[in-house]
């Protein structure tokens, strides 16, 4: 196969800068303070390969500028946001049967409240993020963050490695 663009979308208000891919998730960070959720299906027809998921707000105002993926085990992945500013932000991946468990909690409550099955289907598609990925641990570096990236992860805790604007290199140790 020659190597071509099979499928387009308008996914930030202004430019992507950066891109994350695990599994059959993307992530992405414009010039807004939002991540994107992917869904890729790569046995789909072109066109429907990509599907938006949903959005996150980040804690930082700033552009992302690099999305690192770090698979401790199959029940525990994890990914840094580097952002433009002096953070950076962690976020831990569900399991699909922690996401399961949450849709079924969610859809309980929000039948017993009394609203309809369309305006549940909603509401549970509008909050897809959070049963997806949820905030770990957000690391602020007193100098502007260059680069991150992540050391190790043993059983009880993630190691990460931050380049910093006056050419320090920080080493964080967070327990899990």
């Amino acid at each position: 196969k020659t190597r071509q663009c099979i499928e387009t979308h308008m996914a930030h208000v202004g430019e992507c800068w950066s891109l994350g891919v695990h599994a059959d998730l993307a992530i992405t960070t414009g010039a807004d303070n939002q991540l994107k959720i992917w869904e890729l299906d790569f046995d789909a027809k072109p066109g429907n390969i990509l599907t938006e998921k949903g959005t996150h707000e980040k804690q930082s105002k700033q552009r992302g500028v690099d999305i690192e993926f770090l698979s401790v085990n199959e029940n525990s992945v994890f990914f840094v946001v580097q952002n433009a500013d002096r953070t950076a932000e962690i976020f831990r991946l569900r399991t699909s049967e922690e996401i399961a468990k949450a849709l079924k909690k969610r859809e309980k409550r929000l039948s017993e409240k009394g609203l309809t099955e369309l305006e549940i289907k909603q509401n549970l598609k509008d909050s897809y993020s959070s049963f997806v990925m949820h905030p770990f641990q957000i690391i602020r570096s007193t100098f502007r963050i260059r680069a991150v990236c992540w050391a190790a992860a043993t059983s009880s805790k993630l190691e990460l490695v931050v380049t910093t604007s006056n050419n320090n290199i920080d080493y964080y140790s967070i327990p899990y």
